[in-house]
């Protein structure tokens, strides 16, 4: 079990960067247009009363910025991988649910309208092997480059 810890304190860097780097990079393309864009994609996947969507819209791609950014720095690194690991189930059933019903979508939105456009069946997996590595940070102790590691010093 030692050997996997140290294996996993090396590889969580990169682990913690990657997934934090796509929400954040996906929170900012999101927040930075219309949110009525953002929430047409919600809307397609028929799973939001119409009454949420629109608030949904405005309020997630924030909190993928925020999430990712800090991620990506490693500050609250648990919480942070927590919620990151949250995210990506929620896009993942919701990706899921709409392949699975064969609703009419040839873009998952994930990116908004002027970012990286994947199928869904694209996007679902990109989205659980992101959950499985934020899985992974939550096992890390060590925090290597992490602003974790340095603002918890004495």
């Amino acid at each position: 079990m030692m050997k996997g810890r140290a294996i996993l304190s090396m590889a969580a860097p990169v682990f913690r960067i990657v997934p934090g780097a796509v929400l954040a990079v996906s929170g900012y393309l999101k927040a930075v247009r219309p949110a009525a864009e953002f929430a047409a994609t919600l809307d397609s996947y028929w799973v939001f009363p119409s009454f949420l969507v629109f608030p949904i819209a405005k309020i997630v791609p924030w909190v993928e910025l925020l999430v990712g950014l800090s991620l990506v720095v490693g500050f609250m690194t648990r919480a942070s991988a927590l919620v990151a690991a949250c995210l990506y189930a929620a896009f993942v059933a919701i990706l899921a649910q709409g392949i699975f019903r064969k609703l009419p979508m040839t873009d998952c939105g994930c990116f908004g309208q002027v970012g990286p456009h994947l199928q869904p069946i694209q996007a679902l997996g990109l989205d659980a092997v992101l959950l499985v590595i934020c899985l992974l940070v939550l096992l890390d102790t060590e925090r290597k480059f992490a602003a974790d590691q340095w603002i918890e010093q004495p």
